[in-house]
């Protein structure tokens, strides 16, 4: 899971994860609930700037793994904005498609190998290059086999 935005939680000091509000206080609510659902929060520089004000964190990149973000990158701001741009390296799985192996279990070997016997192999690779040969001892195998 991957959450990103502008929380403006301007009172969470996100070194110790305390609020300095009541426990009411929307910034209380929503430390409780990342604490609860052992979220991470990977933005640990301030991200909002404004003349006369104390720089904070409100621009947060928060997941449910430690190891889903790298590279933070903290860049300049766009126009007028008090908010610096944030750039991240989202490490994210996708998912595998199966792969089926097909296994038999052989417990008929006597009808495998009278199967094979009732080929008249002399004849039928007369005459074959190696690639035919190979060809079809391989598929006369095979049909024996999912027999």
């Amino acid at each position: 899971m991957l959450l990103m935005g502008d929380f403006n939680f301007p009172n969470i000091n996100w070194e110790l994860l305390t609020s300095n509000q009541p426990a009411t206080y929307p910034s209380q609510v929503f430390l409780a609930s990342y604490k609860d659902w052992y979220l991470y929060q990977h933005v640990h520089e301030p991200t909002h700037y404004r003349p006369q004000q104390k720089a904070n964190i409100l621009d947060l990149v928060i997941t449910n793994e430690k190891h889903m973000i790298d590279d933070i990158h903290f860049m300049e701001p766009i126009a007028k904005s008090h908010h610096v741009v944030l750039e991240w390296k989202f490490v994210c799985y996708c998912c595998q498609p199966r792969k089926y192996l097909k296994k038999y279990f052989y417990d008929d070997y006597a009808g495998m190998s009278n199967y094979l016997v009732g080929f008249d192999w002399p004849n039928r690779l007369n005459n074959k290059d190696v690639e035919e040969i190979w060809t079809d001892i391989h598929n006369i195998i095979a049909t024996a086999v999912d027999k």
